[in-house]
């Protein structure tokens, strides 16, 4: 389990934007992505307050997100590496490590958008999957943990 500890912990560092999920008011999924910066363990996303996302976070804060390897670079369609959780939002964190954090990895650009209606939003994860190939899918705790691998009854089963 520690090698996979160890890629679990590697595997972010490979992204800058992550796929969201949201909830609208009508109870429907939206998705859009969002760039990220990971501070300490924390994973913050930078989002205009005209996005959709935005305005579906201050009505349900509940999210998920998804980092998944380019399909060009899959030797495998069907088993893409991937990582994703479940988590609730914080909105509009005030930080300065992690504002500079932004800056650091994206320059004038982060800088400007900060000068705009871009904030800062905290995923307070909850829990997450890491699937790094078949048979090799793993529960993830809060903590970015793993916590077992998922066999067949747990997920993606036959009948």
């Amino acid at each position: 389990m520690e090698q996979i500890q160890q890629k679990l912990e590697q595997f972010p560092k490979d992204f800058q934007s992550a796929v969201l999920a949201t909830m609208t008011k009508d109870n429907t999924l939206y998705t859009s992505y969002a760039p990220f910066v990971i501070v300490g363990k924390a994973y913050y996303f930078l989002m205009s307050k005209i996005a959709k996302h935005y305005e579906n976070l201050v009505n349900n804060n509940q999210m998920s997100f998804i980092l998944i390897e380019d399909e060009s670079k899959s030797k495998n369609i069907f088993f893409r590496r991937r990582l994703s959780y479940q988590a609730h939002a914080e909105i509009d964190v005030k930080d300065e490590l992690v504002k500079s954090a932004f800056i650091n990895l994206h320059k004038e650009m982060a800088e400007m958008l900060f000068q705009m209606d871009f904030i800062m939003v905290k995923a307070n994860i909850k829990e997450g999957q890491f699937i790094i190939g078949p048979g090799m899918a793993y529960e993830v705790d809060q903590n970015q943990t793993i916590k077992e691998q998922i066999k067949p009854s747990q997920g993606h089963g036959h009948k």
